[in-house]
């Protein structure tokens, strides 16, 4: 019988015979079971397989073995979130020492994640999970939990997982009752009331039930069901990869049912033979609208992209890019689309840096035809001669590495070592024409070796007969969206050598291919071709000596090799055909599909899309050094090759016109002159870039409460400009200059109000908190002698992993705009010098903002790395400065770079006088620095140097009980925590999370007082921490389990 009473959930049993008859028996080989036992691990396994979801929770990573199988057995487009705590992270609840016993240690965990070479699909949170909010990775399709077993960790995390599926989704739990005492799944399970019946598998520790939708019916989350109408624009008659992939994913989609209207507008071919044959349904369609009516999806797949989507249909954009940085002319193409849909996770990984968000960016791996590529075709005829034949599938350009083949290969043999070389180029007289190295490749045969050059477009069936006449394929590419010729040579059962980089890392790994290794190389410039980056692009370029040992390796052992080309065939054909790339597309059209259609016009930004010859030479001298690539080293093809054609230039962002959507002015007043009036003015001040998807929400939280709004644009490429216009915005272009004092100071000068007020994009007026700034702007003095800054907080939302809290921190926001009150500092910029200088005084305001900036870890981290790169700039012209190093030491520490963190701060802190705003928070800092670092009574030493200055600190306070618990004494500590409780937040400038002053604290004193049995005293504690946080679960456990212990 359980000792934590609720209401019960209904529990049923199902037999093993009985699971396996309803969901089948799914081929598991090489599953990890790790610490796991088998038949546990088979069944969590098959209900992933039979769910097939697209987005997946795990709760307990510790090693990887799971996370592996999660990432191997679920949909190629899955995405796999897994949560743990490391070891060394305080918890948010006690648990048992064998408990704390299984907490990985940062080296450690996840460590077998990429045994299956599929951790790409993997998202790693480090967090303890009782205070993780698990809705930010809402809506979720399959929930494994499997992390804390105690009874409040696992209440927690089941209520929260189910909370975040979506209807028709699976919550697994493994340990289910377990005889371990301190593992209390079954128990939580049962305490917590599922309406849904939770199923037990009989002679397993595993549990399941599935979510019902709205009204009891159980099925899967909401998406289309029929043949969903799509617009599919693209070439089709090409004989590059971009034409064979719209084939084929078309001809699958068109045998599913789909309803498909088919646009290829290419280039008439001149010649007889350079087109390739259409399947009749894919022919029939070529021209013609989606028989059921207007598309409900558009995907663009075609070089070079277009801009001219469907007016009702979402958007998909599909577009390979090989260079690491995308080009600026695509941005406004990216947030015009729904999604994008790339070919590999390095291809997702470029949309991702531009800026795209995670849920919009989709991996839709590429696939073979199993007919066509397998094991034991007949060999296309060649020349007898090569006892060993070597073998390049691409065209030869600079791009696919045919360079770097034809350097290592006559170093490798000589001419009578019986090693021969096939080259099958392709667009030799079309889409690389005058690109290619036949004469280099002609030279290398004058030279006595026996290479076969062969340019003639082979179908499928000659081409896998070319794999199956040569005994290994090398592609020593620099950059590639897909690589198709590697996934159909390992599907052919044949060898390949290809550089480890790149989209082969996707389907390819030591047990199945030869992998070169392989150096990131930038360009010297933010530009490919004609086309301007957004930041520096870069190829991989392959060792060469490496490849050297390989063919050699290879022709020595030929044996060797095809056990592994076995292995290659059997990964490719199981995983990677057309089939499973159309499964791939079927799942995101029919989740696009369920989304309401578009409104408005059609949309075609004014992109310039000229066509002109891109050149893909050779570089420049050797292989060391900078790439050479101006017009000579332009994009290259997608995989196989492509159209040549490209985005010439950047549009002015200005002058790119999208669709109208309704954007409330909510009141803005007109921005005439507006000094001279008894009422103070206010005007708000603003500096934006891309935000388009923050900036309605912001202006729409304050609109009507100032007298102007100034809104300064530091290059926007999306809708940022209009929306501001749209809400009666001033709006100013402004060069970025690494410099956020420059563009503040923009602002300012365009202000004409009496008070300037600044708010980012991503800050939200709540209603409650606009009333208060009503009232502070209505009391404004327009009298400069009567004239203040006030203080307003700015209450951050918690980052993904949880971290953050709910941080508060104090911000000078409203200010006299008079001349020579000006920003200085590049970042986290500052107005307070300016203000002592001017003699303004400062007071505290009631207002809090809300800032939701930090919720993408993505964002984050590029904005931690700009602003750490323009600190370092800083740091060179203010040799020394306080609060430079504090900001740099700040990064540091969010980078958890603890040694970096302390010498920083050390050298921040010898330079700040006790008045200085940093200097509180320094200390804290360095004390936390020491802590992570392990030498507690140094730490706990700067908390006392911190408070002679701060003697109420509560964060300084906070930092020395936890250090002083750390160090084995509990008395010091609760001491400290005690303190705080009688404190409330000063006056002073800080930044630090609001429940130190409550629930925080108190969660500490309660768990003290529980390890001295002190029941009484936890629970007082405890009905405090639900007082301030209604409804929180640890609390609600914790006052649950001390009742049922005999507590008060």
């Amino acid at each position: 019988m359980s000792s934590h009473s609720a209401v019960s959930s209904r529990l049923l049993a199902i037999t093993l015979d009985e699971f396996r008859a309803r969901f089948g028996v799914p081929d598991l080989g090489g599953a990890l079971c790790g610490y796991t036992r088998e038949a546990d691990t088979a069944a969590v396994l098959t209900l992933l397989c039979h769910a097939r979801p697209a987005r997946i929770l795990e709760v307990g990573t510790a090693l990887g073995h799971m996370t592996a199988n999660l990432t191997r057995w679920s949909p190629e487009d899955a995405q796999v979130f897994t949560i743990d705590l490391v070891r060394g992270m305080p918890r948010a609840a006690a648990g048992a020492a064998e408990q704390l016993a299984e907490v990985p240690a940062l080296a450690e965990r996840g460590r077998f994640a990429d045994h299956f070479g599929a951790v790409h699909k993997a998202f790693f949170i480090t967090a303890d999970s009782l205070g993780y909010d698990f809705g930010r990775l809402a809506p979720l399709d399959f929930a494994f939990i499997d992390g804390g077993h105690d009874f409040a960790h696992a209440t927690a995390d089941s209520r929260k997982a189910y909370d975040a599926l979506a209807p028709g989704g699976w919550l697994v739990w493994h340990d289910f009752g377990s005889p371990v005492p301190w593992v209390e799944v079954r128990q939580a399970v049962e305490a917590i009331g599922f309406d849904e019946p939770v199923i037990h598998i009989e002679g397993t520790e595993v549990a399941f039930l599935r979510k019902q939708a709205a009204g009891g019916v159980t099925g899967p989350a909401p998406v289309h069901e029929g043949p969903v109408r799509v617009a599919w624009d693209g070439e089709f008659r090409g004989l590059h990869s971009l034409g064979l992939v719209n084939r084929a994913i078309c001809s699958e989609l068109l045998a599913r049912g789909h309803d498909l209207s088919l646009a290829d507008d290419g280039p008439p071919t001149a010649e007889e033979g350079t087109s390739a044959p259409l399947h009749p349904g894919l022919a029939e369609r070529l021209g013609h609208e989606p028989s059921g009516g207007p598309a409900q999806v558009h995907v663009m797949h075609r070089w070079p992209p277009r801009s001219d989507f469907e007016p009702q249909a979402r958007r998909v954009l599909m577009q390979p890019w090989e260079y690491g940085s995308l080009p600026r002319a695509w941005l406004p193409l990216l947030a015009a689309a729904d999604e994008v849909w790339a070919y590999s996770r390095s291809v997702r990984d470029a949309y991702l840096r531009a800026g795209m968000p995670h849920g919009r960016v989709h991996v839709i791996p590429l696939g073979v035809d199993p007919e066509a590529f397998r094991p034991g075709v007949e060999p296309l005829p060649l020349p007898p001669g090569p006892r060993f034949r070597f073998l390049f599938v691409g065209g030869t350009i600079f791009r696919k590495g045919i360079d770097v083949l034809l350097d290592a290969f006559p170093r490798a043999f000589g001419p009578e070592d019986g090693v021969g070389l096939v080259i099958k180029d392709m667009g030799v007289g079309t889409f690389y024409r005058g690109q290619t190295a036949g004469d280099k490749v002609a030279a290398l045969r004058e030279r006595g070796y026996p290479v076969e050059y062969l340019t003639r477009d082979l179908a499928g069936p000659e081409l896998a007969g070319l794999y199956a006449a040569c005994d290994c394929l090398v592609h020593p590419f620099r950059g590639e969206g897909f690589a198709l010729p590697v996934a159909e040579a390992m599907a052919c059962g044949l060898p390949v050598i290809a550089t480890a980089a790149g989209p082969v890392t996707d389907y390819a790994d030591d047990a199945t291919a030869y992998l070169i290794p392989a150096r990131r190389c930038e360009f010297s410039e933010n530009r490919v071709g004609e086309f301007e980056t957004i930041a520096r692009p870069w190829l991989h370029e392959p060792d060469r000596d490496a490849l050297v040992d390989l063919l050699r390796r290879v022709a020595a052992d030929p044996q060797a090799a095809r056990r592994k080309g076995a292995a290659a065939s059997e990964r490719i054909r199981g995983r990677f055909t057309w089939s499973h790339t159309a499964e791939a597309v079927e799942r995101r059209l029919r989740a696009l599909a369920s989304l309401e259609p578009r409104t408005g016009r059609r949309f075609k930004p004014r992109m310039n899309t000229d066509k002109h010859r891109w050149g893909e030479g050779f570089r420049d001298g050797g292989t060391g050094g900078g790439w050479q690539v101006g017009r000579a080293g332009g994009p290259g093809a997608a995989p196989g090759g492509r159209q040549a054609g490209g985005v010439s230039g950047s549009p002015n962002p200005v002058s790119v016109s999208y669709p109208c959507e309704s954007v409330s002015i909510c009141g803005s007043k007109s921005p005439g002159p507006i000094r001279g009036a008894a009422k103070a003015k206010v005007s708000l001040t603003m500096i934006v870039r891309d935000e388009e998807e923050n900036l309605p929400r912001c202006l729409g939280s304050v609109a009507g409460l100032f007298d102007e709004v100034i809104v300064v644009d530091t290059g926007s490429r999306d809708r940022t400009v209009e929306i501001a216009r749209g809400f009666g915005a001033r709006v100013f272009d402004f060069a970025w200059v690494d410099d956020f004092a420059a563009a503040r100071n923009a602002a300012l000068a365009r202000a004409r109000g009496d008070y300037a007020f600044w708010l980012d994009a991503d800050d939200v007026v709540e209603p409650d908190e606009r009333a208060k700034l009503e009232r502070l702007l209505a009391s404004l003095p327009a009298e400069e002698s009567e004239q203040a800054a006030y203080v307003v907080r700015c209450a951050c939302d918690p980052e993904p992993d949880g971290r953050g809290g709910n941080t508060v921190v104090d911000h000078i926001r409203l200010f006299p705009a008079r001349e020579g009150v000006r920003w200085t500092y590049a970042v986290h910029e500052q107005i307070l010098p300016a203000l002592r200088r001017a003699v303004v005084p400062v007071r505290w305001s009631d207002v809090t903002v809300r800032h939701t900036g930090y919720s993408d870890p993505a964002l984050r981290g590029r904005k931690l790395e700009r602003d750490a790169r323009i600190l370092e700039a800083e740091l060179a012209e203010r040799p020394g400065d306080p609060f430079v190093l504090f900001n740099l030491g700040s990064i540091a520490v969010e980078r958890q770079d603890w040694p970096r963190a302390l010498e920083l701060l050390q050298r921040s802190l010898s330079g700040s006088a006790p008045s200085d705003s940093i200097t509180r928070k320094l200390f804290a800092l360095i004390a936390r620095c020491r802590q992570m670092l392990g030498d507690l009574p140094r730490a706990i030493a700067a908390c006392d140097e911190g408070l002679s200055f701060f003697p109420d600190d509560a964060e300084l306070l906070f930092r020395k009980a936890v250090a002083h618990r750390g160090s084995g004494d509990p008395r010091a500590a609760e001491a400290s925590w005690r303190r705080i409780l009688g404190l409330r937040r000063p006056e002073e400038f800080a930044s630090v999370d609001q429940g130190i002053y409550g629930h925080l604290t108190r969660r500490n004193l309660a768990a003290l007082a529980e390890e001295r049995g002190d029941l009484a005293g936890a629970m007082e504690h405890w009905q405090a921490v639900l007082e301030e946080c209604p409804g929180d679960a640890e609390a609600m456990v914790r006052v649950g389990g001390l009742v049922e212990a005999g507590g008060p």
